[in-house]
């Protein structure tokens, strides 16, 4: 299956796409953001498990369009949903961002199958990207999360000094991914991109044993 007119979105347009939604729907910004809330009052999508899904089909999750109520299911296994916090978030957080960016996409998905299919065609991996990069966005806000780079830095420096720079930095992403109950990758993925851009700024600080990071 082929993925008709597929946009292949920018990184900037992808962040200010993501903060725009919580802008709207999650004003407050509390960490962390509930994702589920988020995904439930989109407009036409209902969120729902589905028992096997990774089994019979190989994907965690998949949405699929019923045309005559003009109506997304998102679809998460049901073993996911019950199991890894933070993979079930990204799971629910991915879905959403493709009916975000991808909405006339998948509008042809009326199966798991025919979700399936789109995921092994040739464009796919472009939509995969853009979607993943959308979910970091809005489960680690950039502003946030630098703000509580900050302040874990600075508590871990009294906890741990400047002599185990590996295992402050292990303890300091673990730390961060607890907060925002994601794993461990995609925080660290996330902390080393732009925006946010904070772990070289982190490793820095600790060799010229700086007690707080700079704003």
């Amino acid at each position: 299956m082929k993925a008709p007119h597929v946009l292949r979105h920018p990184i900037p347009k992808l962040e200010s796409l993501a903060q725009s939604l919580l802008r709207e729907r999650w004003p407050a910004l509390t960490i962390p953001v509930d994702i589920d809330f988020l995904t439930e009052q989109e407009p036409g999508v209902v969120l729902d498990t589905e028992r096997g899904l990774r089994d019979r089909y190989g994907v965690p999750g998949a949405t699929i369009y019923h045309p005559k109520e003009d109506r997304f299911t998102v679809l998460i296994d049901d073993a996911v949903a019950d199991g890894n916090p933070g993979f079930y978030r990204f799971t629910v957080a991915e879905e959403l961002g493709h009916v975000r960016l991808h909405r006339a996409v998948l509008r042809g998905l009326r199966t798991v199958g025919d979700a399936v299919a789109l995921q092994a065609s040739e464009d796919y991996q472009y939509m995969d990207r853009n979607a993943k990069w959308f979910a970091s966005a809005l489960l680690m806000p950039r502003e946030p999360l630098v703000r509580d780079v900050r302040q874990l830095y600075a508590s871990l420096v009294k906890q741990f000094g400047f002599g185990q720079p590996e295992l402050f930095m292990q303890s300091f992403v673990i730390r961060l991914s607890q907060r925002y109950v994601v794993n461990v990758p995609p925080m660290r993925y996330r902390l080393e991109r732009w925006p946010v851009e904070m772990l070289r700024v982190i490793q820095r600080a600790l060799q010229e044993e700086v007690p707080s990071l700079p704003e």
